[in-house]
């Protein structure tokens, strides 16, 4: 809650409002610096990845899942994330399903 507070009153406290986009800033730095260790061990394929933007998506989903909770106490922050890892996998689609990548993007292969 505390955070949607600090939010909220930066929005009319100029110094606020930067103090906390700095916390937030150093926050997806961090993400960022974790992912590019990833694609330099080879965890995440150089070619396709993207540090800044992967770090960007990372930071709002962590942000949405926070939100999530604090406005619905019935939240499901683990089937959420649960969710959220096999829909990356590619294991939402129905059994037999040929559809499963619209897009064409084949993630799910």
């Amino acid at each position: 809650r505390l955070e949607m507070e600090v939010w909220v009153e930066g929005l009319k406290n100029e110094r606020l409002f930067e103090k906390s986009r700095k916390a937030w800033t150093m926050r997806m730095g961090w993400i960022e610096a974790l992912i590019k260790r990833g694609v330099d061990d080879g965890i995440y394929d150089s070619s396709v990845v993207e540090p800044h933007a992967m770090a960007c998506l990372m930071i709002s989903i962590f942000i949405g899942l926070r939100l999530g909770k604090l406005l619905n106490e019935d939240f499901d922050t683990a089937g959420a994330v649960n969710s959220l890892f096999l829909m990356h996998a590619g294991k939402l689609h129905a059994p037999g399903s040929t559809e499963h990548d619209p897009a064409g993007l084949s993630f799910a292969k």
